[in-house]
């Protein structure tokens, strides 16, 4: 991602340099990856931009893969719907503009940023291939049916230790800790228990494979849905699907700052949102401006159904 030292003025705050800012993003070198080396025909790389999802996705993935390789998965992706919409708006604007563009950056290279649309398709593929989270009434659903048969096997597996069958010290890890994510854990623990004293316990109990097989499949679902909120905002695990989104969010991200900080040689720091919005900015629709044109709508709102 090319670095911006003047990235908050391209926030929207106010830095008060003026023409100063233009002069240290394309006058200083700031812009390395858009640098041109000299090309032959057969050297010129084609943009990919087939906006096919699934086209899209199998594309760049190679891409995705090598940013993972790479350990460039450092966050989650977010509202992907919005960033592809205003990444969409942001580059058809700039593209617009390339001559302008071009006669005030000469070494600009806009292969990279014609791929955004297709590439921010790619990433809206690889979101829905990442599997949805339960809803917390069907997490609720799940908890409400392990927490009886654990109530009940570990009051058995009690027993057992008080007879000696089971170690007590073991029985009690498994009873320390509360709340939904210990309870998950209880579950398979529960079965792992029955299981491994299964020798000294035989068929002391009433409990039937059914029962254990719900503490097992309940309990290892809630396992995968249950992380600990500190992990939530981390990158995804590597060689998962969500990897692959998040290693396609990260390029886009990467990209579109890059089409922004070239944007500012055209619309300027104060015009720059409007035409190409930050990432994650909602755009309300704009108004009609044209005089002729509320007249136009105001007439069809007046006109009475035929």
């Amino acid at each position: 991602m090319v670095k911006n030292r003047n990235a908050s003025c391209l926030g929207g705050t106010t830095c008060g340099r003026g023409v100063g800012v233009l002069t240290t993003i394309f006058a200083s070198g700031l812009l390395p990856r858009m640098a041109k080396a000299p090309k032959t025909a057969s050297s010129v790389r084609v943009p990919f931009t087939n906006t096919d999802g699934r086209a899209a996705f199998l594309h760049f993935l190679p891409l995705a893969q090598a940013r993972i390789a790479a350990g460039k998965v450092s966050r989650p992706a977010r509202a992907v719907s919005l960033v592809r919409t205003n990444v969409e708006r942001g580059v058809a604007a700039l593209l617009g503009r390339q001559e302008a563009v071009l006669a005030k950056v000469p070494s600009a290279d806009f292969t990279p940023l014609q791929e955004l649309p297709a590439l921010a398709a790619a990433l809206d593929f690889a979101t829905s291939r990442v599997p949805t989270e339960l809803s917390d009434g069907e997490i609720a659903a799940l908890l409400a049916e392990v927490r009886p048969v654990r109530k009940l096997t570990l009051g058995q597996l009690d027993i057992f230790a008080a007879l000696g069958l089971v170690p007590a010290d073991r029985l009690a890890t498994v009873r320390a800790g509360t709340g939904p994510i210990d309870t998950a854990r209880d579950a398979v623990a529960i079965v792992g228990l029955f299981e491994e004293f299964a020798a000294s316990i035989g068929t002391k109990h009433p409990f039937t494979d059914e029962h254990f097989a719900t503490l097992t499949r309940a309990g290892n679902a809630l396992l995968r849905l249950l992380v600990p909120e500190a992990a939530k905002d981390g990158p995804a695990t590597i060689g998962s699907e969500a990897a692959v989104r998040d290693a396609l969010y990260g390029e886009v991200l990467e990209r579109y700052e890059t089409a922004r900080e070239l944007g500012v040689a055209v619309f300027g720091i104060k015009g720059l949102d409007a035409h190409l919005p930050k990432a994650h900015t909602r755009v309300a629709a704009k108004k009609v401006s044209d005089p002729a044109l509320r007249r136009d709508e105001t007439s069809k709102a007046k006109k009475p159904p035929e």
